[in-house]
């Protein structure tokens, strides 16, 4: 359960999740982010970056390969798939060392939970018509930032009658 009044709680740490906390934050307001996995989500460390990665070995590899082509003469290119993978983990390891540090550094705190673990001061998206709670909610000023795909998709539109529920 969440112990401390917050002005900000955002449920999802994926890119959208954090970016949101850091300028939550820069305004002064008290921000806290619930993610039950790793800060930086699906993009950070599945999706986006290491495909970026890979697609970088793989350009390189190309060139490489034709580099006779520009007058550069090299031995037969190979790829070495645990170094690819080596130099990923690196990448996503450092970018996702940089988000902890961005979190420390605007005093946002996270919690590594399902969010409805904390319904007695948040929403979780399948609660979002349980209006005793939202009532609670209501009256502490709260907002709620619904930051995650699962959200996007299922969170019917009435809580907005009862406290600030963004979807971004």
């Amino acid at each position: 359960m969440l112990s401390k009044d917050y002005d900000v709680v955002i449920l999802g740490g994926g890119t959208g999740g954090y970016v949101a906390a850091i300028r939550a934050s820069q305004l002064g307001l008290k921000t806290a982010i619930v993610e039950r996995d790793k800060l930086g989500g699906t993009c950070l460390h599945n999706g986006c970056i290491p495909t970026k990665s890979y697609l970088r070995s793989a350009e390189v590899f190309t060139l490489a390969k034709n580099a006779a082509d520009y007058g550069i003469e090299v031995g037969t290119a190979t790829v070495n798939f645990e170094k690819v993978f080596a130099r990923k983990n690196e990448i996503v390891g450092k970018l996702y060392q940089g988000v902890q540090g961005l979190m420390k550094k605007g005093k946002i705190d996270v919690y590594k939970k399902l969010a409805e673990e904390y319904d007695e001061v948040m929403v979780h998206p399948d609660d979002v018509l349980n209006y005793d709670l939202l009532e609670k909610i209501e009256d502490k000023e709260r907002h709620i930032l619904l930051v995650n795909e699962y959200c996007i998709r299922n969170c019917p539109l009435r809580a907005f009658h009862y406290l600030s529920l963004i979807h971004i």
